[in-house]
């Protein structure tokens, strides 16, 4: 090993493949900490439905002390084997092991898993094939306990059937609740309807009562579904349809279940449909779909280039490579794009982090802003040449006790998304300012501008203004993670913008 770097057997200099892989290592350990960390139960299967990995959710959860206990043992076996009876549940009839076997993904919350001591808990379970050229070759599953929200279920079940006694008691019941409920009867006509229900559907009881629930409720299947259940058959899993209010100029994404209703002897006496707004849910959903496809996207591309380099450089003679000064270069790109991957990772790890409900980790000391300010533009006035860049900055340097790196993260992110939003050029300006004992910094652009929703949802993780396959770059990270820095400095952070005339962000910290 030569001073600072690295020799191999034959005398040459392997510093920077070795350094290539130091950051491949580091790059799985963040993804190993990021499993770890999560609270969700997950694991993998091979394509005999072995367990290839385990994380320590999930192992607390089926009761096992140590993932040698799983690794390599067929995961239906150990924790699919019984049914709530006690009985044998073949694999045959179990739905989420065939879908396993025909690569296929599944999402239930009828799922019922046995621990390691032979006791039994309610999960709500996703599995996700994993594909490698059209063919499966695994599957990643996750699941949660669902305990505390079946007993809710089987609480909410009780109540009803007691409250059939007293109309005023169910009445009461019924308008306590914040989701819409409606009874139906045996001719599937409204008998009971709650609060929330009529302001959904945009009608009062007294309008809908003995009205076939058909004539209320505009999603095909409902009136089925109850019909079905005052028959004996088993819930369905809902319907959605998107319901407007006029009044409001708002449009809400509502999802209808039913279940029966038992009277003291035990038969139906008729069925009970829950209304639950589902459209934030639906958003996140969707967001979280964007997110993925780029991430996945963000993740391919730095990793493509390592790979086709790496490639060039094991084989130098079949790709005419000659030259230290070529394969140094070579390494360099490698190295660069491992060190983006290493970037994308930090923040899906910061991420993480806010997530769990933990502060951000700082490192503060003396940061002399005005520097740093100077240290993250210059870059870019470097490699911009469409841009006009003007700092202005007090005369007098301003030190804050601050975490550096961590602000010149923010400071990055605000004056790269400056250069991506105005894609014609334009001036942008950022400014620093004692105001009221406390140091305030604005990033000013004239791009493209958002929308008053895109403001307001510009801190929302995975949130990004253009999700479209012809958008810039990135996780829709950045401005979420900004903010968790600047509230873990004492600081705030806001955004002004308009749609044609450019962005606004301003930050603050506190100069003591």
């Amino acid at each position: 090993m030569s001073e600072g770097g690295y020799i191999n057997l034959y005398g040459r200099d392997v510093t920077k493949r070795h350094r290539a892989e130091e950051a491949l290592r580091h790059s799985e350990e963040q993804v190993r900490l990021l499993l770890d960390s999560t609270a969700e139960a997950i694991y993998g299967l091979d394509p005999a439905g072995n367990c290839t990995f385990v994380n320590p959710s999930c192992l607390r959860m089926l009761g096992y002390a140590d993932e040698s206990e799983l690794l390599g043992n067929n995961m239906h076996d150990l924790i699919h084997h019984h049914r709530i009876d006690g009985s044998l549940y073949p694999k045959e009839e179990c739905q989420v092991y065939l879908a396993f076997k025909e690569g296929r993904g599944v999402h239930t919350d009828a799922e019922v898993l046995w621990r390691s001591d032979g006791t039994n808990f309610p999960v709500e379970y996703w599995s996700y094939p994993i594909l490698k050229d059209g063919e499966g070759i695994g599957s990643v599953v996750t699941f949660i306990d669902i305990t505390e929200r079946k007993q809710a279920e089987m609480t909410m079940r009780f109540a009803l059937q007691e409250a059939e006694v007293s109309r005023e008691k169910i009445a009461a019941i019924l308008k306590s609740v914040t989701d819409g409920l409606i009874v139906t009867d045996l001719n599937r006509r409204v008998v009971l309807m709650n609060r929330a229900a009529e302001k959904f559907l945009g009608t009062t009881l007294g309008e809908a009562f003995s009205r076939p629930v058909q004539d209320l409720i505009p999603a095909k299947g409902v009136a089925e579904e109850v019909l079905g259940i005052l028959r004996g058959q088993v819930p369905g899993e809902g319907q959605e349809w998107e319901q407007s209010d006029a009044a409001s100029d708002r449009a809400w994404m509502i999802q209808a279940r039913s279940s029966g209703v038992k009277g003291a002897g035990g038969n139906i006496s008729g069925a009970i449909t829950t209304l639950r707004d589902v459209t934030r849910e639906r958003e996140i959903d969707q967001m979280k779909n964007e997110f993925i496809s780029t991430a996945a996207h963000e993740l391919r591309t730095p990793l493509t280039s390592v790979l086709g380099y790496t490639e060039l450089l094991l084989n130098p003679e079949e790709y005419g490579i000659s030259g230290e000064e070529q394969r140094r270069e070579y390494l360099n790109y490698v190295y660069d794009k491992a060190q983006a991957l290493g970037g994308i990772i930090e923040d899906l790890l910061d991420l993480s982090r806010v997530q769990a409900g933990k502060v951000l980790s700082l490192s503060p000391g003396p940061c002399e802003i005005g520097a740093l300010l100077g240290k993250v533009v210059d870059p870019y006035r470097k490699l911009s040449s469409r841009h006009r860049f003007e700092l202005v900055l007090p005369e007098e340097p301003v030190t804050l006790v601050a975490d550096q790196k961590k602000l010149e993260q923010v400071l990055d992110n605000l004056i790269s998304n400056a250069v991506k939003f105005s894609p014609d050029g334009g001036e942008i300006r950022v400014k620093g300012q004692v105001l009221k004992g406390r140091y305030q910094v604005t990033v000013r652009d004239e791009g493209i501008g958002m929308t008053s929703e895109g403001v307001a949802r510009v801190f929302d993780k995975f949130y990004r203004v253009d999700a479209s396959t012809t958008a810039v770059a990135g996780l829709g990270l950045g401005m979420a993670i900004a903010k968790s820095i600047i509230d873990a400095h004492g600081g705030t952070i806001r955004v002004e913008s308009e749609p044609g005339k450019g962005t606004k962000v301003t930050f603050s910290l506190p100069l003591a």
